[in-house]
């Protein structure tokens, strides 16, 4: 009860410091959908599912379903209804998007309390752990060297005011084979899994090459992104194992944390260029308001227009028209006033669900990500959910700025379980920690 509380409280400051930010500061981007056009009644319903939810939810956490359902909660869910209630569009559209996002989250976490057995990996199977491992670990550093090959001759570090130009440099420079697989895979996968496993099982090595994939990343494609998911990860990471206990606690501080420093950024005047405009950019535009406010873009905009009935991804091309002449992204981008100038890309709920059927499209896409989760605790044994819960939180960043689909196949979520499983050994800790923090107990 009292962790209860506590997260209580702390989303009470979280929704505090949110809105101090979009109206004080996040506003000025009304062309970006921040709109402020605020229902009393709207924002209250918001507040209220909000904290009602965080009450009624457990904070102890025991397989990695559980795990996921939670942080998308506070990644995705938490923010989108704050910013609904205040965007410019007629409140029965508002209050429509609110409620089904709301009883999204809660088909989501009805599929993932299925319970399930675990896939078992031993040596009856023909699978040699070591061999998969080194495989594994060939695999990764294959794809970094060809990443640098690629990027070679355009890479160095820019100062993070300094990255929008030359990404649109580098975008149409390098054009190498199946180099955004590349890129998504090393960023939302291979690193976040590196990363979370050295600092569990204190191999400084593995942290080592985690944090030099996402430099390489940022200095090949200017990926600020990259540089916030592997910081996130790394402090749930070391809180968790120092804590022995898996919990969502560590979440709700952290990103109160961090909207209380970009609150103070604001107060403080500094957010209006240089480090401190960057910052902004990051912690609260990128991270939390964008993609919540591009929920009630894609909304507004497939009310009068065809959805694409899932043709917007390559695979349903082959048996599907696509309705459109450009890319989802440019598309609603063209919609907001961009004439093709900005890529409008937006979470799984808005291009794998309103995008393809509307209101529909959120519960079918509820659906299927509860299926995938499902999916990942069929992978995973439960006591190596704690690593695993650390690795995942990138993925669902990428999640809440893309499609459900894209970040599982070019992002490699699809072989997020499977890489912990192999990469986690019995052997690697050397400090005789038990299995609920190292994963000692490994059936691989």
């Amino acid at each position: 009860m009292k962790l209860r509380i506590v997260c209580l409280v702390l989303t009470a400051l979280y929704i505090t410091f949110f809105h101090y930010i979009y109206i004080t500061w996040g506003v000025r981007y009304w062309n970006l959908g921040l709109t402020f056009d605020p229902v009393l009644g709207l924002s209250f319903l918001g507040v209220f599912l909000s904290l009602i939810y965080v009450f009624l939810t457990s904070t102890s956490l025991k397989n990695i379903g559980a795990f996921i359902v939670e942080a998308h909660f506070i990644i995705i869910i938490l923010p989108a209804m704050l910013v609904l209630p205040m965007q410019d569009y007629p409140p029965k559209q508002r209050l429509t998007l609110m409620l089904s996002l709301f009883f999204g989250q809660l088909i989501l976490k009805a599929i993932s309390r299925l319970r399930i057995g675990t896939v078992t990996i031993t040596k009856d199977s023909n699978l040699n752990s070591k061999v998969m491992r080194n495989f594994v670990l060939g695999l990764t550093f294959a794809l970094l060297i060809y990443l640098i090959v690629a990027y070679f001759p355009y890479m160095k570090l820019h100062a993070l005011d300094d990255v929008h130009s030359y990404r649109a440099q580098v975008s149409q420079a390098v054009s190498a084979p199946l180099i955004g697989y590349v890129l998504g895979f090393l960023q939302i996968t291979a690193a976040p899994v590196l990363l979370s496993i050295g600092i569990f099982t204190r191999r400084r090595f593995l942290v080592a090459v985690a944090i030099a994939i996402s430099l390489i990343i940022y200095m090949a494609v200017g990926a600020k992104i990259a540089l916030a998911q592997i910081l996130l990860t790394m402090a749930f990471a070391v809180i968790t194992r120092q804590s022995k206990t898996l919990t969502i606690l560590p979440l709700y501080v952290m990103f109160t944390v961090l909207l209380a420093v970009n609150a103070i950024i604001i107060a403080l005047g500094a957010a209006e260029r240089g480090v401190g405009l960057e910052a902004s950019a990051v912690i609260f535009m990128r991270s939390f308001a964008l993609q919540s406010a591009q929920i009630g873009i894609y909304y507004d905009f497939f009310l009068e227009h065809v959805n694409t009935y899932y043709s917007h991804l390559n695979i349903f091309r082959l048996i599907l028209d696509y309705p459109y002449q450009d890319s989802l992204g440019i598309t609603i981008g063209n919609f907001m006033g961009a004439g093709g100038k900005m890529n409008a890309n937006a979470g799984f709920w808005a291009t794998d669900g309103l995008a393809a059927a509307d209101i529909t499209g959120l519960f079918i896409i509820a659906v299927i990500f509860g299926v995938v989760i499902v999916y990942m605790k069929f992978l995973l044994p439960p006591s190596m959910t704690p690593v695993a819960a650390c690795a995942t939180l990138p993925f669902l960043m990428a999640c809440a700025n893309g499609s459900l689909f894209t970040n599982l196949l070019s992002g490699g979520g699809i072989f997020l379980m499977l890489w912990v499983r192999f990469l986690l050994k019995p052997s690697l800790s050397e400090n005789g920690d038990s299995a609920t923090t190292t994963g000692k107990t490994v059936d691989a």
